[in-house]
């Protein structure tokens, strides 16, 4: 369609002109105008970097605050327990629910530095091609935590060359002190739970002869271990989290675990080879016998053992397994009614139980309508008794005298007694299943076997090639015992353990636990037993009985001794061999005591350590009376548990008596108010 127009020419140029340099300084107004912009964007760009920088400054600076606090709130609650203590190894807080991101990962950097600490102290004890060779192995129970510890673990030594093997799957604590000696490893670890408390991890830690790590090397791991801590607050505490937090399990690939297999099977065999004294299969009606498992992974152990020593048990598990564990944690005082309760329906003779870890044994026999409870003593003479008359059948060429049994002072004497009339050698050690074991190996350095040791916290040994506790081949001993006294004698375990008193002695015990309640316990507890020293002159007698002899631990001393020098004290002082420290130790070590460790601390706010040294001034004390009346006190405060006082009295008589159990009874009150003063100290005492 044509447009008819009517425009001047003339106008039309200069219209056209007029939009040019309006589009013109248009375009140039939109440039200023942007570029303005951009400058104004870039100054606020600029100016929020340098607000982001500062709130990343404050970030850094308030992580850093966090992950200081709660490292100083972690470490309030790590305990090394070392020394004289019956306990051993790294007690930590475990991350839960409850803890925050950061508290987790300042307690996976605990973790690494105490793995580190360990690495450095092997490093120096051996040479570069034995931990290529040997190395460490590594096992955990079935906590959900402990597996990730020891796969993190593992990954440590991994990255540094040091050869790991570590097992698949959770194992009893008495295997891997087992698998260390067994198969010439520089040291083993072991990753459980706590029986005690849900949000703990104990990290053990067994040396080459398979007995759990004790003096010097605990002292000595301590002193660094404090050290390297210190440093790391100081210097590296945001990046030591950060790494840690970084940190993943070992790929399995990595890992050689050649000796794994082999170890399991060696094991079995070694326990039956050297303690199945009886072929269960003879025997046409083996009694019933239920086990009960406080973890589900013990069920294959215990029916693998109970297989090669070919006796029959009914492993008791539906949901009773995560009821078990938690009375053993919770409610223990129920636990009689609960297992019993079980039995009485499969129509047991003998119930089994095993604690968390399978180091324990707890044994209960149907006894006419009820059911009877053995105590750990108890059970640990019956399994001396087995162990002493069949190993003289079966090894009638080694001269008993060189054959020995061990307890601790805070386990029955009866043992004493029994090995010395049956000719074999006896010895006591400190309080602790550890000790045990060091007393065992240090025994075996001088060419005595050891046979068999317990005590009264329920832990067991048996053998050379272990020297933990180990509720397995404990378990299989005393189920073969019942079967052989069953068939052979028409006795109950019961009935045998009243033969055996007749035969060495009553003994009866009284024990229990003394609590401040006081803030001020340890200046409490401090005060008391500087009272009971009495400056070096100790009491001569109790309300007029008289003390024969008294045992002070922690003070080497023993009055009972030509020298006055404790025997005891003798177990722990190193040997030859690990005394070997080289110019590492000595250059490392010369400075770095714990009260300069401590001084180092003191700059920084409300670090309270609960790391003690085994000396008078510690929670570490250990005294002994014997009296005139043939009833022996022992009282132990431990680091481990600084709040509390053991007491372990017992007494003892050739033929039984009416009054014999309450004139012990009556001793141990008199005992407790003379030389505690309750009333006085704010203390309660609570029997066990």
């Amino acid at each position: 369609m044509d447009f008819i127009t009517n425009t001047n020419p003339k106008k039309v140029k200069v219209f056209i002109f007029g939009v040019v340099i309006s589009v013109a300084a248009g375009v140039i107004t939109w440039k200023l105008f942007k570029n303005n912009e951009n400058e104004n964007e870039n100054e606020n760009e600029n100016e929020n970097e340098n607000e982001n920088e500062k709130e990343n400054e404050n970030e850094n600076e308030n992580e850093y605050k966090n992950t200081k606090n709660n490292l100083y709130k972690l470490i309030q609650h790590i305990k090394i327990c070392n020394g004289l203590d019956k306990r051993s190894g790294l007690v930590i807080t475990n991350p839960n629910k409850t803890m925050t991101t950061t508290k987790a990962t300042t307690t996976l950097s605990i973790l690494k530095e105490y793995t580190e600490t360990l690495m450095d102290y092997l490093n120096s004890l051996y040479p570069k091609e034995k931990l290529e060779r040997n190395g460490i192995i590594l096992g955990y129970d079935e906590d959900e935590q402990a597996k990730k510890y020891a796969q993190i673990i593992a990954e440590i030594f991994v990255k540094n060359q040091i050869n790991c093997e570590i097992y698949q799957e959770p194992i009893p604590i008495g295997l891997l002190s087992f698998s260390v000696k067994f198969s010439q490893f520089v040291a083993g670890i072991m990753i459980t739970g706590s029986m005690n408390s849900d949000n703990k991890f104990i990290y053990r830690i067994f040396w080459n002869d398979g007995a759990e790590l004790s003096f010097p090397h605990d002292d000595i791991m301590m002193q660094l271990f404090l050290q390297r801590l210190q440093t790391s607050i100081s210097n590296d505490l945001i990046e030591n989290s950060r790494q840690s937090q970084e940190m993943e399990t070992t790929d399995n690939s990595k890992l050689n675990n050649s000796q794994i297999i082999k170890n399991t099977r060696e094991y079995y065999e070694y326990l039956k080879d050297n303690f199945s004294y009886l072929n269960i299969l003879k025997i046409a009606s083996p009694i019933s016998i239920s086990y009960f498992p406080v973890n589900s992974s013990w069920t294959k152990w215990i029916q693998t053992a109970f297989s090669w020593f070919s006796v029959p048990v009914a492993v008791i598990e539906d949901e009773t397994s995560r009821e078990l564990r938690r009375i053993f944690k919770n409610e223990f005082s129920k636990l009689f009614g609960h297992v019993t309760r079980l039995a009485e329906r499969k129509d047991s003779n003998i119930i089994l139980l095993n604690d968390y870890d399978c180091g324990r044994l707890f044994v209960f026999e149907k006894i006419d309508k009820g059911w009877y409870f053995f105590t750990a003593n108890e059970i640990g003479i019956l399994l001396s008794w087995w162990h002493m008359i069949n190993f003289r059948k079966l090894s009638p060429e080694i001269e008993t005298k060189n054959v020995a049994l061990i307890n601790t002072i805070t386990s029955t004497k009866m043992l004493e007694e029994m090995a010395k009339k049956e000719g074999f050698q006896y010895q006591e050690s400190l309080p602790g299943v550890k000790w045990i074991g060091n007393c065992a190996s240090k025994l075996q350095e001088t060419g005595v076997k050891f046979l068999f040791g317990f005590d009264e916290d329920f832990s067991y040994l048996t053998g050379e090639k272990s020297l933990y506790r180990d509720g397995i081949s404990a378990a299989t001993a005393i189920s073969e015992l019942a079967n052989y006294l069953n068939h052979y004698k028409k006795q109950t375990l019961k009935q045998k353990y009243d033969e055996l008193k007749t035969q060495f002695g009553f003994y009866s015990t009284e024990k229990g636990i003394i609590r401040c309640q006081s803030k001020d316990f340890t200046n409490i507890y401090r005060n008391i037993f500087n009272r009971i020293r009495n400056g070096g002159n100790y009491f001569k007698d109790l309300d007029g009985v008289s003390i024969i002899s008294i045992r002070d631990v922690s003070q080497n001393f023993d009055s009972s001794t030509r020298d006055k020098k404790c025997k005891l004290f003798t177990n722990i002082v190193p040997n030859s061999r690990s005394m070997k420290f080289n110019n590492f130790h000595q250059s490392r070590l010369s400075d770095i005591t714990l009260s300069n460790a401590k001084k180092q601390f003191q700059d920084l706010d409300r670090l309270s350590f609960s790391f003690q040294k085994n000396s008078v001034e510690s929670g570490n004390e250990i005294l002994s009376f014997k009296f005139v009346n043939n009833i022996i006190a022992t009282i132990c405060w431990f680091e481990s548990e600084e709040e509390s006082v053991y007491y372990y009295l017992e007494g003892s008589e050739k033929f039984y008596t009416d009054k014999f159990n309450k004139n012990l009874c009556d001793f141990t009150e008199t005992f407790i108010e003379f030389f505690f003063q309750p009333s006085r100290n704010n203390l309660v005492i609570s029997q066990l």
